[in-house]
């Protein structure tokens, strides 16, 4: 983004996020990897949380944007200044010796960050220097190094410095897989230069990145100007930059781009376009094409949606994903900066831009998975029922599941009203009263532990009983309370799979993730649903078989437990609709096959 304001914010906490078995965030083809899951992935920026002075404001922005289902946060790697400021700085650069800030309102505040977005499974790009003024910037460097901002690609003593702030960086993160890609800088432009200027540059720089990590992605971090299809802005060359050929280098391991249509003198229906030409020169390179910042000051769902639709049905054809400007939230001191971009967390445009480009992004098809409206995946088998024979599906859990489990009712009416019918609820205990009549017979005790179940050998009856071909599981809540770690846990989730496929060849095993916990008598209770959560897919892929598929089913990604709770638990009418949404893709999947 070409500019934004510098202001201070203050201090509050959530508890995390959902993160998945961790690993480090590859490129695969023309889509990215992340966590072992290779697919598209929606994302945003943050400028402002690199800044915070406080831990909690960090976990609270971090924690609401894991929960929104977002993967990919974009946020600033760099601070220059020639004069310390008061607040945070990272780097003061000075012709006479400059001096990388490691103290706490220094690199200590990336430091939160990245610790942040780690412990809630969100993937960071950072990149090392702004091209425009704000936050110091390549101006920093022409202010004590001389020159001009076209010359900084190629004057000695800035690019001695540049470099030694990147090792800085990245030594610091090396080894952590919250980065997603490291990245040269913020909308790099050499107005007026030969685009061999960049090029070089670009070559040069992220050879030394790759030398000093070769581990995480680099990229560019341009705006994607210079790329056939048109000769009028920003298809032009006046920029400097050549988005094919900057695409060719070795060490960028995939291509971004930008789109601010009305900043740039065109239509906003001028987006499709423009992404749909960057997504052919990334197919034909290989590699996966990031829109990495899009928006427009107003109208943002009418204007923003169609763009990350056509962004969305190339994901088989260059497209790996897209990063809106600019994630916006409440912290304790207040609203975040509202640069006329900003999507604030709860709103309707949220509702428009995040929550539903989530859900259709897990609708998407890919060859070798088909994935569903939450972070799972499902090998297909045969359909299990006919009209002669429904589907016996069994809901297995705690209090949630059946005290009352109104969940299950909305699920149910869901599966009615979508004509699919060929279905038998099962288990030992009644429907209780949730409003309408609803196929209410379920495996919901209250206060069971899953470690308890397999202690008392609980399952195989019910399981002879009630011959389930599907089984949903939401378990471990009661388990978490009484402080079993996820190993017990996963152990316990592992004796009962191995008596479900004893008590049916074939049974599919729905798996949850399961809802974020926070009751004000168990302080600890939400960072433990973190820890299971986390090591959940990992187990379900190791325990997983083509006859009788393992799905992991998201029930974290955006249930609030302040909103959708009565007590921090137990979902509430608003939760119980979540839950029904989060169940409804997987199950019709394991019904219909």
């Amino acid at each position: 983004m070409r500019s934004v304001a510098a202001f201070g914010l203050g201090l509050l906490s959530l508890a995390g996020v959902l993160p998945t078995a961790a690993a480090k965030s590859t490129a695969n083809g023309t889509r990215f990897s992340i966590d072992g899951v290779t697919k598209y992935f929606a994302g945003s920026n943050s400028y402002w949380i690199s800044f915070l002075t406080n831990d909690a404001d960090v976990d609270l922005a971090m924690g609401n944007i894991a929960r929104s289902g977002l993967k990919i946060l974009r946020v600033w790697g760099f601070n220059d200044v020639n004069q310390r400021p008061s607040g945070v700085w990272y780097q003061q650069l000075s012709f006479s010796g400059s001096q990388i800030n490691t103290g706490a309102n220094g690199l200590q505040r990336l430091d939160a960050v990245v610790r942040s977005a780690d412990k809630n499974g969100v993937k960071l790009i950072i990149p090392f220097v702004n091209y425009w003024d704000d936050y110091g910037g390549m101006k920093a460097y022409v202010t004590a190094f001389g020159g001009t901002k076209e010359t900084w690609y190629t004057n000695q003593r800035a690019q001695e410095q540049y470099r030694k702030y990147i090792a800085a960086v990245v030594s610091r993160y090396k080894s952590s897989n919250a980065i997603f890609a490291w990245e040269l800088g913020n909308e790099p432009r050499c107005k007026g230069c030969n685009t061999d200027v960049i090029f070089k540059w670009a070559t040069e720089t992220s050879a030394y990145v790759r030398s000093l990590d070769p581990e995480h992605m680099i990229t560019l971090g341009d705006e994607g100007f210079g790329i056939p299809g048109q000769s009028s802005y920003p298809y032009g060359y006046s920029e400097g930059v050549d988005f094919v050929k900057n695409l060719a280098i070795k060490d960028l391991d995939f291509g971004t781009f930008h789109m601010y249509p009305s900043s740039w003198g065109v239509q906003n229906s001028f987006g499709p376009g423009w992404i749909r030409d960057h997504a052919a020169a990334c197919k034909k390179a290989g590699k996966p094409c990031l829109l990495e910042e899009y928006g427009t000051t107003s109208d943002h769902c009418n204007q923003e949606k169609p763009w990350q639709q056509t962004s969305r049905s190339l994901h088989l054809d260059g497209m790996g994903g897209d990063a809106f400007w600019q994630w916006g939230d409440r912290l304790s001191s207040g609203q975040t900066h509202n640069d006329g971009h900003t999507i604030y967390y709860g709103s309707a445009d949220a509702t428009c831009l995040i929550t539903d480009h989530v859900r259709a992004i897990n609708a998407l098809r890919y060859a070798a998975l088909t994935y569903t409206s939450c972070t799972s995946y499902l090998l297909i088998s045969p359909d299990l029922g006919t009209s002669n024979s429904p589907v016996r599906i069994m809901a297995l859990g705690d209090s949630i599941t059946g005290s009352p489990g109104c969940w299950r009712a909305l699920l149910y009416r869901k599966l009615q009203t979508a004509g699919i019918t060929n279905t038998k609820f099962v288990g030992s205990l009644p429907g209780q009263g949730c409003g309408f009549t609803y196929d209410g017979a379920n495996e919901g005790h209250g206060g069971i532990l899953a470690t308890g179940i397999v202690s008392r050998k609980e399952l195989p009856g019910w399981l002879n009983t009630a011959k389930p071909d599907v089984v949903m599981m939401h378990l471990g809540t009661n388990d978490i309370w009484n402080n079993k770690s996820p190993a017990e846990i996963l152990g316990a989730f592992g004796t009962m799979v191995d008596w479900m496929r004893e008590s049916k060849k074939g049974i599919k095993i729905l798996v949850a993730q399961i809802i974020p916990m926070r009751p004000s008598n168990c302080a600890q209770c939400g960072d433990r649903v973190v820890a299971l959560n986390k090591a959940i897919p990992e187990w379900a892929a190791s325990k997983n078989k083509t006859e009788s598929p393992i799905l992991v089913v998201d029930c974290w990604t955006g249930f609030d437990p302040a909103r959708e709770t009565g007590d921090g638990v137990h979902p509430n009418n608003a939760g119980n609709q979540k839950l029904a949404d989060a169940w409804y893709a997987p199950l019709v999947k394991a019904i219909q096959g």
